[in-house]
């Protein structure tokens, strides 16, 4: 475990790389006249904006905190791991050859390499206190509920607008809403996984 001011420190940096990428490439998606509201629908840019939130609120905690507040933040911590997480491993195996709109490479690296894989470090060498926060696999199921949600909302504005975020859950690049649902049950069964590897890992430290 590492000292906890330079764990501080690491987390701000990280978090600070993440919203520098994120404006960044918001700016190329202004200047190029990309629809905001579909660049906000990325599922990239939405976990690695809550990861942001999540790394920031650590870094900035110099007091020590309640036990219910330890809870809280390591509950919301562990969902933003899953997230990215599912973010770095869904690019990797689905969408490192296609184009998702981000064409500047460091933009690419942090979002979908450098910022998951330091939540996912992070949670695993430096887990949450067990004394203080016990997290089992039937409450961070819980963590489903948005990745889940997400799909519904890509769906539903996908066949009003035409336009979906990535191939896989575009019927008309991926057999029809069948090869859409068989994909969906991969990840979410990969997740469910995760989650499981998760709540493991922070109870065994």
């Amino acid at each position: 475990m590492l000292d906890h001011r330079l764990l501080r420190v690491l987390r701000g940096a990280v978090a600070t790389l993440i919203l520098i990428a994120i404006l960044y490439q918001l700016i190329l998606a202004i200047d190029s006249g990309v629809n905001l509201l579909n660049f906000f629908s990325f599922f990239t840019i939405q976990s690695n904006i809550i990861a942001f939130f999540v790394l920031i609120s650590l870094a900035l905690s110099f007091a020590p905190k309640s036990k219910t507040d330890h809870a809280k933040i390591s509950y919301f911590r562990g969902a933003a791991t899953l997230y990215m997480t599912i973010t770095g491993l869904v690019y990797f195996f689905l969408l490192r050859d296609v184009d998702v709109q981000i064409s500047n490479q460091w933009v690419n690296i942090v979002l979908h390499y450098l910022a998951p894989a330091f939540l996912l470090a992070d949670w695993i060498l430096n887990p949450p206190d067990k004394e203080k926060a016990v997290i089992t696999f039937r409450k961070a199921l819980a963590w489903l509920a948005y990745p889940l949600l997400y799909l519904v909302y890509s769906l539903f504005r996908g066949a009003i607008t035409g336009w979906y975020p990535y191939p896989f859950i575009n019927p008309s690049l991926n057999d029809g809403y069948i090869g859409v649902a068989i994909t969906s049950l991969i990840i979410t069964f990969s997740a469910t996984g995760l989650v499981w590897v998760l709540v493991r890992s922070a109870n065994t430290k």
